[in-house]
């Protein structure tokens, strides 16, 4: 009963993504304000279900960082409004508190200075870089009460980044698969939809914005998953 309730819920997360994605597409604004905020839900409870044996505090967090997602996909949907300059502030603000989340998960696994970066030193040298090159490419497009919030949340978004990758060391090929996968998706999808706001217009942002992001909270949920389980 609950292996079926779980694909139930996994198949419930598909269509609203799908539906989500077909408001995306078709510019129907309706459909994505009825069904993003019920995508990190959806997943969510498919995470629970399929976790039921998993650590609590582990099973919590993880948790805790899909609902800082639900109010973050919340708050930007209203980031075009009259008010949208506070809005992306809030939305920002749940997303980093999100991040910090996933970073306390992994951790919990494996410490930042110990794991595949400790092995693999010269790698965090190259997010460095891309961290440095994007804040430069927005930075004059940024304005100026956004600059501090924003450099915050790169610079936390590439630390859930690294955090993730760093359990290479110690999770299962599959799980260390995903969150290396999703992690990086993740920072695509934040990359462009911060490009697309700072920098340049990209057309038909939103399409490949939750695309990746979709695809990366899916991964990174996945992978939790497989760990926990085993």
């Amino acid at each position: 009963m609950m292996k079926s309730a779980k694909y139930r819920w996994l198949g419930a997360f598909a269509l609203c993504a799908f539906a989500e994605l077909l408001g995306e597409i078709t510019g129907d604004a309706q459909f994505v304000f009825i069904f993003k905020p019920m995508l990190m839900p959806l997943l969510g409870i498919w995470f629970w279900l399929d976790t039921p044996d998993a650590d609590p505090r582990l099973r919590y967090g993880f948790l805790l960082a899909l609902v800082f997602a639900c109010a973050g996909d919340t708050l930007l949907l209203f980031s075009n409004g009259p008010q949208g300059g506070l809005y992306f502030l809030l939305g920002l603000g749940a997303f980093l508190l999100m991040q910090i989340a996933y970073i306390l998960f992994f951790t919990r696994q494996v410490s930042l200075f110990k794991g595949y970066f400790k092995q693999k030193p010269v790698y965090v040298l190259a997010f460095l870089a891309y961290l440095a090159g994007f804040l430069f490419l927005l930075w004059p497009g940024i304005p100026a009460p956004m600059r501090a919030p924003v450099v915050v949340y790169a610079c936390t978004l590439l630390t859930m980044a690294i955090s993730a990758i760093n359990t290479k060391s110690v999770l299962a090929p599959d799980a260390s698969l995903m969150a290396l996968y999703g992690s990086l998706l993740f920072v695509g999808s934040d990359s462009l939809l911060a490009i697309n706001k700072f920098a340049w217009t990209i057309p038909d942002a939103n399409i490949a914005i939750m695309i990746t992001y979709i695809a990366g909270q899916w991964l990174l949920a996945s992978g939790a998953a497989v760990f926990l389980k085993k």
